[in-house]
């Protein structure tokens, strides 16, 4: 009996790569050019491939508030100084206006529930200005820094950004507002 199932099992063997070799050689053949190898434009194809697929350019996460598109760009940890810092593009979709970050309200909650207070800002360019003028439709980009947090912490649970959106020509129309992001994976190098 196990003779027959192995004689039967050589032959199905035998059939099957008859059948892959017939098709291989029946496949037309690919015609030979002397022209070289376009590497580079091959390369550049799969690059646009690649950051389509992945994403990259792309904000983690991005909010509207008081017509301010508020855009996480990178959320980056260092291990040797355990930091951690998030990168924000905020772009006014109005009139020119000024924001203003609340600093004191800047916080990180971890998954363990640990609270962590801003260490330092950089808003629009300035480390000691809080307040950014927004012109219609530019990018400004703010980085917030928070301090200490172990590397072993992959991801922020939230991170609360609070702001008041300032009208010079009317300061009765001065709203406030605050954002939360959720879950924010962070990049620790």
């Amino acid at each position: 009996m196990k003779r027959k199932i192995l004689t039967l099992t050589a032959c199905v063997l035998t059939i099957t790569v008859l059948t892959a070799q017939t098709k291989s050689s029946t496949a037309t053949p690919v015609a030979k050019t002397n022209q070289p190898i376009d590497s580079c434009g091959l390369l550049k194809k799969q690059n646009e491939t690649l950051k389509k697929i992945l994403n990259l350019g792309e904000p983690l996460i991005y909010k509207i508030n008081n017509d301010v598109e508020f855009k996480i760009t990178k959320v980056r940890g260092d291990i040797q100084t355990q930091m951690v810092t998030i990168d924000i593009l905020m772009i006014n979709l109005v009139e020119n206006r000024e924001l203003s970050v609340t600093n004191q309200y800047l916080k990180i909650v971890t998954l363990e529930g640990d609270v962590l207070k801003l260490s330092s800002s950089v808003v629009g360019g300035t480390g000691y200005a809080t307040n950014v003028y927004l012109n219609t439709s530019i990018p400004i980009k703010s980085t917030f820094t928070f301090g200490t947090l172990l590397p072993s912490n992959e991801y922020i649970k939230l991170f609360n950004f609070a702001f008041t959106i300032l009208h010079p020509q009317d300061y009765h129309q001065n709203k406030t507002g605050a954002i939360e992001f959720k879950d924010l994976k962070i990049e620790w190098k």
